[in-house]
């Protein structure tokens, strides 16, 4: 019996080593979110627009 309660340790092992890398990919993929809509400063170009007609 300890060679299941072994195998079931190992599982649940990786069962958490799963949960963690999956949480910390959604916690990036909020921060890459939120960041990509921050609010920025106004930029104004003052050379022409070059190749466009």
């Amino acid at each position: 019996m300890a060679d299941g309660d072994a195998k079931r340790s190992h599982v649940r092992i990786a069962a958490a080593i799963l949960a963690a890398l999956v949480a910390a990919a959604a916690v990036f993929t909020y921060l890459s979110y939120i960041a990509a809509f921050t609010p920025t400063d106004t930029v104004t170009v003052l050379s022409p627009r070059a190749g466009l007609v």
